[in-house]
């Protein structure tokens, strides 16, 4: 079943519902250097195995650079 979500704006297509880890698992972007948002809210890292995407769900990624 694929479901549509936006992701920084672009709308995207995922094969099935994923949960937070999985996505950026897919995406290889590490959690520990991101914020994520969904629909507007704050997500805390604990939530990303628990959150399942769903149909129009939109999603903001945020992530932290360093530099000196």
């Amino acid at each position: 079943m694929e479901i549509k979500i936006k992701l920084n704006g672009e709308e995207r297509l995922l094969d099935k519902p994923l949960d937070i880890s999985s996505l950026l698992l897919m995406l290889e972007l590490p959690a520990e250097n991101l914020i994520v948002e969904l629909n507007r809210e704050l997500l805390h890292k604990n939530k990303y195995e628990q959150t399942i995407l769903v149909n129009d769900d939109e999603l903001e990624l945020i992530r932290f650079v360093g530099g000196g």
